[in-house]
């Protein structure tokens, strides 16, 4: 298999996608940085030994793909207009999520005249706990109707996780936005109905402006329920559990119940060390997410139905974030002050 060959623009999150990409130099190549000459990109540029462009009309011609880890215009960024360029030259492009609708209408059209790719990166579906999780939620659906999903997570990942959701429910229509409540604490309540399915988002709907990529209570946590129970990824790496559905016999009988020992709890994986998120299971996720774009660009129904998919995933993020409004702004503490006392109190509670 010949090296996929990669520019990397924005490298604030972007690093990651750089030092994942380099840890798989057998599978790709990173022809370039595109950032600002004496800035981070030509920093990091100069320490890994790769070259720096600060204009799309630098770039060589011989590039497969674009990771442009920018913040589009949705969020005030100017990402899109790089996407934009690279379009234009033909060059298929991963941008950072979120992207607005028509901002994905623009790109796509561009992406089509110029027969390239244009997609949002969602590299979180590609974590293998997330990725278990989804598959093995469907497979469920095939036993037994799901009947509500519950959905927590913060505002900055609401975009992925619309994209995590509508695979479970494999794109089923009618999205109706059926109740809104917000500004009542720190999350915002979103009940909706996806085709006959009962969905809740509770949404995280705060910021601190001065550290806006920290500081959230959660990345997200997703709930379906069967008539047999719950299934329920407690974080996107996990642990995944099977919650029983509590049933009491008609003719019941304590002590002839007792004895089955059966547990209303299952654990199905378990959960992972932040060490090992971040320097294993999101590098994996990353080069993952690229291998499938890839295969994307070689075949042209692959991509009509991707784009189509990913519209409406846009147009349902749009129409939620209106609706609950912008983030509020909140001051958060560096300090947690539970996490160092909790080997504390659970020696107490034990001797208790």
């Amino acid at each position: 298999m010949n090296q996929i060959r990669i520019v990397i623009c924005g490298l604030r999150f972007g690093k990651l996608y750089l030092e994942s990409l380099l840890a798989n130099e057998k599978f790709y190549e990173i022809i370039g940085i595109l950032g600002k000459e004496g800035g981070q990109s030509s920093e990091i540029a100069k320490f890994n030994n790769i070259p720096l462009y600060t204009s799309v009309d630098q770039l060589p011609a011989n590039i497969d793909l674009a990771c442009v880890i920018l913040r589009a215009g949705v969020l005030g960024g100017e990402g899109i207009n790089i996407s934009t360029e690279l379009l234009q030259k033909g060059i298929s492009v991963l941008h950072e999520q979120p992207v607005h609708y028509k901002e994905l209408v623009e790109c796509y059209s561009i992406a089509k005249r110029n027969k390239s790719f244009f997609g949002v990166a969602n590299f979180y579906k590609y974590i293998p706990s997330t990725k278990k999780y989804v598959n093995l939620a469907i497979l469920l659906s095939k036993e037994e109707k799901i009947q509500y999903i519950t959905i927590e997570c913060g505002h900055q990942v609401l975009y992925s996780v619309i994209g995590i959701l509508l695979e479970i429910v494999d794109y089923k229509r009618p999205f109706n936005i059926e109740e809104i409540i917000k500004c009542k604490g720190p999350f915002d309540i979103v009940n909706c109905r996806i085709g006959s399915i009962s969905c809740i988002f509770k949404i995280h709907n705060e910021i601190d402006s001065k550290d806006p990529d920290n500081f959230f209570y959660l990345l997200y946590r997703i709930q379906v329920g069967y008539c047999s129970g719950e299934l329920v990824l407690e974080d996107p790496s996990g642990p995944i559990l099977w919650y029983s559905r509590i049933f009491i016999p008609h003719e019941f009988k304590f002590e002839e119940f007792s004895k089955e020992h059966h547990s209303n709890i299952k654990i199905i994986s378990k959960g992972n060390s932040y060490s090992n998120i971040f320097q294993k299971e999101w590098t994996k996720a990353i080069v993952d997410q690229i291998k499938t774009m890839r295969k994307m660009t070689e075949n042209s129904i692959l991509i009509d139905s991707y784009m189509q998919k990913e519209l409406y995933q846009s147009k349902q993020w749009q129409i939620i974030t209106e609706l609950i409004g912008y983030p509020r702004e909140k001051s958060f503490s560096s300090e947690f002050l539970i996490k160092n006392k909790l080997q504390e109190y659970e020696f107490i509670v034990n001797i208790k």
